[in-house]
């Protein structure tokens, strides 16, 4: 059973870093609008770490500062603990541009 389901899902880690990386890229070509990252953030980001950033453990204060626009998408494009189907990759530009805001 383990190696029909190595089988099926083979593709998927072959290629997750691939798709992650190209939607990284679109995501860092769009122009981000940072009012419209503002819902954005209440809906996919506000449960963990609340609506003024402070978290429940780091503070988006110590890590946006911290990482380039390129980190951001990684995370915000599924590449990091955001699903994929999260929000569209204009949502995840906004979203970047919102983060920044926040400074």
């Amino acid at each position: 059973m383990r190696a029909h389901a190595e089988e099926l899902f083979v593709h998927t880690r072959v290629h997750r870093p691939r798709v992650i990386g190209e939607r990284r890229a679109r995501v860092l070509e769009l122009e981000g609008d940072a009012d419209a990252g503002g819902p954005v953030y209440e809906r996919v980001c506000q449960e963990c770490h609340d609506a003024d950033g402070a978290g429940k453990s780091r503070t988006l204060s110590e890590i946006v500062p911290a990482s380039t626009d390129d980190e951001l998408a990684n995370v915000v494009a599924g590449g990091g603990h955001v699903s994929t189907s999260a929000m569209t990759e204009q949502e995840a530009a906004d979203l970047i541009a919102y983060l920044r805001e926040l400074r």
